[in-house]
C-alpha cells in the first residue's frame, strides 16, 4: 500500500494531473429553430440539451451568451436553410470541435426535435436524428436520449502522459468509466485542407500514430496502456481517443436447447488427410497441418506465428469460423465451429492470445455434426480473426473423405 501511495505521489509530482487531464471535447449548441412552436419552448429545449450534455462530464460546453455574441459580430444566422458550409464556418469561428444545430417542430399534436451534429475538425456533418414526443412533458426525456446519442458519437479524449518502452501512461481513468481492455487510437492533428476554388475548409488531416489497449487503471485520471500497433513515434501530448468502433466479437451466452437425437448412421472409422498449406495475412502466418474427421466431428490443427518484430494480440472467433462443402457449386453445406483453442486458451465463442515475434502457437478448431456425403470432398476452411481489425484466413481445396 505504501509503495502504491509513493508511486501515485511521484506521478502527481512529475506529471501534474491538471496538465494532462482528459481533454473534454469542446461543443457548442445553437438555439433550436422554433417551427410552429413558441420561441420560449425552443430556447428552453436548447438549454435542457446544454445541461444534459454538461452533466455527462465529457464536454466543455460553450456559454450561450458567448456563442451568440460571436455569431452576431460576424453577421451569421443559423436556421433550417443555413448551408452546410456556413454551419461549419460558424463552428470554426467558435473554435469548437463539435457543433449541434437543429429545430423543434409541432406537427398536429406531435412535437419533433431534429438534431444535426457537425464534426468541425473534419468539416462535415456526422449524424442526424429526430425524436417524436406527444406532449411538452415528454421533451426532457427526449432531450436526455439525444444527449446520450451525441455522447456516443463523440469519443472520450485524453493525452499521452509518458512513453516508456511498450507502456504508455494516458490521462484517462476511473472518472471516464473505462474498463480494462478498452482500445485507444493515438492521433495527431495535421494539415488543414481547403477548397482551392472557394477557400472553404473541407477537412483536416488526422495522423494515426498508434493503437493502445488499456492494461491497468491507476487513478481517476491516469491509466497504463500497452502498444498494440505503432505507425510512428508516440509523443507526450498526443491525443488519445477511445476507439468506440474497435472491432470486437461480443461474448454470447451459451444457448439453452434440447439435445438432438443421435443420427442413425453406422459408425465411421477416423479418416485423416495430411495437408500442408501456408497462408500469411496481416503479418500472421497460418500453417494448416491437418484436418481429420471422426464420425461427425471435424478437427483442424494449425500453427500460427507473428511475423513482425513487435508483440501483437490475435483473436480467433469460433462462432464466425466455418467449413464449407466446396464440392457443389450451387448448394454448399456450411458448418460453424463449436470450439476453438489457441495455445493454452480455449472457448466456445472466441479466444485471444498475445503473440511474441516468431513464436509459433497451436490453433485447434472443432466442428460438430458435419455430414459430408460420398467419396473425397474438397472443403473450404474460413477462419474469422481480429487483430486491430477483422480479417479472414482461407484454406481451399482441403481433401476429406465423406461418410
Amino acid at each position: 500500500m505504501l509503495k502504491k501511495m509513493l508511486f501515485l505521489l511521484i506521478v502527481s509530482v512529475f506529471f501534474p494531473i491538471s496538465t494532462f487531464a482528459a481533454e473534454k471535447a469542446r461543443l457548442a449548441i445553437a438555439e433550436l429553430d422554433a417551427i410552429g412552436v413558441d420561441k420560449t419552448l425552443a430556447r428552453t429545449t436548447s438549454e435542457l440539451l446544454r445541461t444534459e450534455l454538461f452533466k455527462t462530464g465529457y464536454f466543455s460546453i460553450m456559454e450561450r451568451s458567448q456563442m451568440e455574441k460571436l455569431i452576431e459580430e460576424q453577421k451569421f444566422h443559423i436556421g433550417g436553410a443555413t448551408a452546410e458550409e456556413d454551419i461549419i464556418k460558424i463552428g470554426q469561428l467558435l473554435v469548437v470541435q463539435y457543433f449541434v444545430v437543429g429545430s423543434i417542430n409541432r406537427l398536429g399534436a406531435v412535437y419533433l426535435i431534429n438534431i444535426r451534429l457537425v464534426n468541425v475538425e473534419k468539416g462535415k456533418f456526422v449524424a442526424a436524428d429526430t425524436i417524436e414526443v406527444k406532449s411538452e412533458e415528454e421533451i426532457p426525456g427526449a432531450v436526455r436520449s439525444l444527449a446520450r446519442k451525441i455522447t456516443d458519437l463523440t469519443p472520450i479524449r485524453g493525452k499521452v502522459v509518458r512513453v516508456r518502452g511498450n507502456e504508455v501512461l494516458i490521462s484517462l481513468g476511473t472518472q471516464d468509466r473505462l474498463e480494462t481492455g478498452t482500445m485507444f487510437r493515438v492521433q495527431r492533428l495535421g494539415e488543414t485542407f481547403t477548397d482551392p476554388s472557394t477557400g472553404r475548409v473541407i477537412g483536416r488531416e488526422v495522423v494515426e500514430v498508434a493503437v493502445l489497449r488499456l492494461a491497468k487503471i491507476i487513478s481517476e485520471e491516469l491509466s497504463s496502456a500497452f502498444i498494440m500497433e505503432a505507425y510512428g513515434n508516440i509523443e507526450v501530448g498526443d491525443i488519445v481517443v477511445v476507439w468506440v468502433g474497435a472491432p470486437a466479437f461480443q461474448e454470447k451466452p451459451q444457448p439453452i436447447a434440447k439435445p438432438l437425437p443421435e443420427p442413425s448412421v453406422p459408425p465411421v472409422l477416423t479418416q485423416e488427410v495430411k495437408v500442408q498449406q501456408r497462408v500469411e495475412v496481416r503479418d500472421f502466418i497460418f500453417e494448416l497441418n491437418e484436418c481429420r474427421i471422426s464420425g461427425q466431428t471435424l478437427t483442424c490443427l494449425l500453427i500460427v506465428a507473428n511475423n513482425t518484430p513487435r508483440q501483437r494480440e490475435l483473436l480467433v472467433s469460433a462462432e464466425h469460423t466455418t467449413v464449407v462443402d466446396d464440392s457443389n457449386k450451387k448448394y454448399k453445406k456450411e458448418y460453424c465451429a463449436s470450439y476453438t483453442k489457441l495455445g493454452n486458451k480455449e472457448g466456445r465463442w472466441h479466444v485471444s492470445s498475445m503473440f511474441t515475434p516468431n513464436t509459433p502457437v497451436e490453433l485447434m478448431l472443432k466442428f460438430e455434426r458435419v455430414a459430408l456425403q460420398g467419396g473425397e470432398i474438397p472443403i473450404l476452411l474460413d477462419i474469422a480473426c481480429n487483430s486491430m481489425g477483422n480479417f479472414r484466413v482461407q484454406f481451399r481445396g482441403i481433401p476429406l473423405q465423406g461418410n
